[in-house]
């Protein structure tokens, strides 16, 4: 079966023969890159507006009354307290330490 003048034109222009043409190469790489480019683009366009336009992701959550258990924060607020304590003797000069990189060997 033979092809038509034109798609045998259009198909020759891309065959190797006995001399390379880079110029069809480079046509070639230009074309995919080119191709992928608008791809790429698209592809963002359409993620971006079906985010923009979509649904929203929030779900509304029925209010309730906190719960705040009253035991276990008098346990903290009693260790912040022991915290405030103990850092005030060491601003005041209670303790007394020594520093070991400071010490004479």
């Amino acid at each position: 079966m033979k092809m038509n003048f034109f798609i045998d034109g259009f198909l020759n222009k891309f065959k190797y023969g006995n001399k390379l043409r880079p110029s069809r190469d480079w046509l070639v790489l230009v074309a995919v890159a080119s191709l992928a480019l608008v791809g790429i683009v698209i592809w963002t366009m359409f993620i971006f507006l079906s985010v923009v336009e979509g649904p929203s992701t929030t779900v509304s959550v029925k209010r309730r009354g906190v719960v705040v258990n009253n035991i276990a924060l008098q346990k903290v607020r009693q260790i912040f307290d022991t915290r405030a304590v103990e850092q005030a003797k060491y601003e005041s000069g209670e303790y007394t330490f020594v520093d070991p990189s400071k010490t004479a060997r």
